[in-house]
């Protein structure tokens, strides 16, 4: 995770007077004028980088609903008052290609351009790309130009492969979209914006964009959210300070939150321990902040330390705050083992989605690419009405503000003890859900990572395999709702430090999978995600007495119909469940079964049978018994074999062989396992490979499997 301080940083707002602001590609394009300094490199975007860009703004267009503007990077400038120009520190890569595209779009256009007559960016000492922008803005027909283009060194040859790229692909993206030229441009220009940053006048600006070139990224979204959020408690040193410091704490989705902060506000904060969660709203977290300040004070005093004294004594403005090393952030490189050793389910963008929507209750989008425009609407109180204006720096919008971010360290609080991570340890990984604490004296204090629920077994057990099952079904990060329904609970039930009770939270993740399963996979009538985890509190609606052919939802369970794969998923941990530590050697695939990622379902009597008698539709072909979920290269090596020696292959890796498993593969699919084991029983060999004596066993199978989802669910 990046530190907003090694910006340099555009965010000077106090000293600058100068907030970040958001243009319309239009207003830049049409006002002021551009230069791209000397030291700053070439154009070099090639393909990957112009069409991700036509590809973000045509997914705006055609996919985000309700959405008046879109984000699409930022510019970092400086004033040069005496030629009334701005220089371009940061984006000359995105500002270079989106005037090629507007030029480009003046060429092809029917809709009036009067406001692009003239254009505003030039290259400093490069003559031959300023020449070459001024030779693309007169063209009219680009074929001719490419016809008759001089093969000298008059042009820039990456400017012009530039205009070519978007040439060559534009109007075929717009075509596959189903839209216009007109339209498209239209959207560019009134509705993708910029966030124009101007750094002060006595920058130096050599040194800035030495830092900012070897940074080599574009300020993120969450960063101008944090400047945001920063801008408007100004008048609040400390509320700012917290902001900052939970901010940067939380921002590593990597690492615990509490080896965010120095070993006494851990104390204060997450209890003595380090595993709990101590202030119960914002205002108690402002007077640990504050408490520590004194004591530090205190301490400097009685020490005689002047310079201490002086820097907690000053106000520092935002711009302070994000250049100053973080104040109350851990130093400890031993602490830092948790960057590489955990893995997170989320990243931070999306995390902040998560935390808005269980803040305010709303149906917000857990989609990044929105993240600066869901804030606007759920915490800065923006309208979706231009007209409208932002209502900026008032007191409901200062405490949105400041509740936010006490929630925002709350809920990373019980999401890393909570949910699921990844754990890379000692060249093996695995799926771990771990909290953080505490052992030893004042003195000398040990951090440790223990089981969550490590009193509990068993509740431990079957937390980890269940969330895991929500989580390989939907690795999208825009979609796992199953995350905000788990950590919306356990954020209503950590109130006043309570503590979370396993097996209440597995009763909660149970019926979230019943309600998913039988309120939004298995019916005609969808529930939405919002609606399940807000109204209903997972409580499912809809429960069922029976599950088989006859029913309606069995539909959405056959070949070509699922929604979801985590009917599989959820089956298997089922199985998994029922079937855990048992003593039958049969049992050893299903004990050493771990949840992976896969998203190939696969037909275990083949839809193509190669030497052996087809299985029609109607005798199950397409049958939920006959499906299971594999991952692609297990089903390339699956392909169309015969099942005898699909059951072969998986007695002779999973059932009752005495070599390790871990040293072979991955046990594919539990359902599978329990297939095999079934047609083991009935001695399916060559002689009996009939579709009937097939079907028997399929038949049987599916009751089965079905009959677990009947009897899981939630009274």
């Amino acid at each position: 995770m990046r530190n907003l301080r090694k910006w340099g940083t555009s965010m000077q707002i106090n000293n600058t007077n100068k907030t970040p602001k958001m243009y319309t590609i239009r207003e830049i394009l049409s006002t002021n004028q551009y230069i791209i300094p000397m030291y700053q490199r070439n154009f070099e975007w090639e393909d990957k980088e112009i069409l991700q860009l036509i590809d973000d703004i045509l997914d705006f267009q055609t996919k985000a609903e309700g959405i008046d503007s879109y984000y699409i990077g930022s510019l970092v400038v400086y004033y040069q008052k005496e030629k009334n120009r701005y220089e371009v520190i940061d984006g000359q890569q995105r500002l270079t290609t989106l005037t090629l595209l507007a030029t480009y779009l003046k060429s092809k256009l029917s809709m009036d351009c009067a406001w692009y007559q003239t254009l505003n960016l030039t290259f400093e000492c490069r003559e031959s790309s300023t020449n070459t922008l001024i030779e693309l803005f007169k063209v009219k027909s680009p074929i001719d130009f490419f016809s008759q283009l001089p093969q000298d060194n008059s042009f820039n040859s990456n400017i012009v492969d530039g205009y070519r790229i978007i040439h060559k692909n534009l109007d075929i993206k717009l075509k596959e979209k189903g839209v216009s030229t007109d339209d498209f441009a239209m959207n560019l220009f009134k509705y993708i914006k910029i966030l124009k940053v101007e750094v002060p006048g006595h920058t130096d600006l050599n040194h800035y964009f030495e830092v900012m070139n070897n940074r080599g990224e574009q300020l993120e979204k969450h960063e101008v959210l944090k400047a945001r959020m920063l801008d408007a408690i100004k008048e609040d040193g400390t509320a700012c300070s917290v902001l900052h410091n939970v901010w940067e704490a939380t921002a590593n989705m990597q690492k615990y939150i509490q080896t965010g902060f120095v070993p006494e506000l851990r104390t204060a904060v997450f209890s003595t321990n380090w595993d709990g969660f101590e202030p119960i709203d914002f205002y108690e977290l402002h007077g640990i902040f504050k408490n520590y300040e004194h004591r530090k004070k205190d301490e400097a005093k009685k020490n005689n330390s002047n310079q201490l004294l002086q820097d907690i004594d000053n106000k520092m403005s935002i711009d302070d705050i994000i250049n100053s090393p973080t104040k109350y952030i851990s130093g400890s490189n031993k602490e830092a083992e948790g960057d590489d050793r955990f893995n997170s389910v989320v990243n931070f963008p999306n995390f902040l989605l998560h935390v808005l929507r269980i803040h305010t209750r709303e149906n917000v989008r857990l989609d990044d690419k929105v993240l600066l425009e869901e804030f606007d609407v759920w915490l800065f109180g923006k309208t979706d009405t231009e007209s409208v204006k932002h209502r900026k720096n008032d007191s409901s919008t200062i405490e949105n503000i400041k509740s936010f971010i006490y929630c925002l360290l709350k809920v990373k609080y019980l999401f890393d003890s909570y949910i699921i991570k990844r754990e890379y340890q000692q060249e093996t990984d695995g799926w771990e859900l771990k909290s953080y604490k505490q052992s030893g004296s004042d003195n000398k204090l040990t951090s440790y990572y223990a089981n969550s629920f490590s009193k509990e077994q068993y509740i431990q057990n079957n937390i980890l395999m269940l969330l895991a099952s929500f989580h390989v079904s939907i690795p999208t990060m825009n979609y796992k709702h199953w995350l905000n329904g788990a950590l919306y609970w356990l954020y209503g039930q950590n109130n006043y430090n309570k503590k979370i009770e396993g097996k209440e939270y597995l009763d909660y993740l149970k019926c979230m999978a019943n309600s998913f399963l039988f309120d939004r996979y298995l019916t005609d009538e969808e529930l939405s995600y919002y609606k399940i985890i807000y109204s209903n509190h997972c409580i499912p609606k809809h429960k069922v007495r029976e599950l088989n052919k006859e029913c309606g939802e069995y539909k959405y369970l056959m070949y070509g119909y699922i929604k979801n794969n985590f009917v599989f998923n959820y089956l298997d941990y089922l199985i998994w469940q029922d079937k855990f530590n048992k003593s039958d050697e049969s049992n050893q695939a299903i004990n050493q079964f771990e949840f992976s990622f896969r998203s190939s379902v696969e037909h275990f009597y083949s839809q193509n049978p190669d030497g052996y008698p087809p299985l029609d539709r109607e005798e199950g072909l397409d049958s939920f018994g006959n499906l299971c979920l594999i991952t692609h290269s297990q089903n390339s090596s699956f392909s169309n074999k015969p099942p005898l020696e699909k059951l072969a292959n998986i007695i002779n890796k999973y059932l009752g062989s005495k070599l390790p498993l871990s040293s072979r593969d991955q046990v594919p699919n539990l359902k599978m396992i329990e297939l095999a084991k079934l047609l083991n029983k009935t001695q399916w060999d060559i002689d009996k490979q009939s579709v009937h004596v097939y079907k028997e066993c399929l038949d049987k199978h599916e009751k089965e499997m079905l009959n677990l989802f009947v009897e899981n669910q939630c009274n």
